[in-house]
């Protein structure tokens, strides 16, 4: 008997990685500024996971901007590098997913800003495999009651939630589902289960 009736996949560090996209954008807008600060992939990299407000506020917090003058500046340049260059697809995300979806109901679930959901939609041509989706910069709720409510109206019975970093850990445990960690990702945490390649996590979800 299948194990799970349903994924939930994470989007940054779990399908694909566009921090070096980001970092971009956000160095337009600080050379622009005449700013003193560049901010690398390895930086973004570092707060994957949180949501936009806490990543510059961990990033930036020695910019002299009152913050939501640099939020809304960095977010449209960080708009703007993304839509350009897109993210790098982990190996074998693009032949893969199209037979998890034959087996299983997929969900999306960030914490990312809408917009970054609509252009990993374009760039990826994954938007028809995915029966639902939320992320927190549609309603500012956390990842917790996001997974909670994609459960509660598709009536899961039995999802499991994929990501890489702890607070995609924490949030699967708060909302009470299993959790797999993606170890390829940004962040090296303990976990039950755990897989070093996409290739390798969806070979074991296909076989179930």
């Amino acid at each position: 008997m299948q194990k799970y009736d349903s994924i939930i996949f994470d989007i940054d560090g779990t399908l694909w990685n566009a921090s070096k996209a980001s970092s971009n954008g956000w160095n337009v807008y600080l050379t622009k500024k005449g700013y003193h600060a560049t901010v690398k992939k390895e930086d973004i990299e570092s707060v994957a996971g949180c949501i936009f407000e806490e990543c510059v506020k961990k990033l930036l917090a020695h910019i002299n901007e009152p913050l939501p003058s640099l939020l809304k500046n960095l977010n449209h340049h960080e708009t703007e590098a993304v839509k350009s260059e897109g993210g790098v697809f982990y190996n074998k995300v693009k032949e893969l997913m199209p037979r998890l979806a034959n087996k299983y109901k997929l969900y999306l679930v960030s914490n990312c800003q809408e917009w970054y959901m609509n252009v990993f939609f374009e760039k990826s041509n994954f938007k028809n495999l995915f029966a639902d989706w939320d992320c927190h910069g549609r309603l500012k709720r956390s990842k917790a009651d996001n997974i909670k409510d994609i459960i509660k109206r598709n009536n899961l019975q039995n999802p499991v939630y994929i990501g890489d970093t702890m607070i995609d850990k924490n949030a699967s445990s708060e909302a009470g589902i299993d959790f797999i960690h993606a170890r390829y990702g940004h962040q090296k945490i303990e976990s039950e289960m755990a897989f070093n390649s996409f290739e390798e996590l969806a070979h074991y979800l296909l076989c179930q």
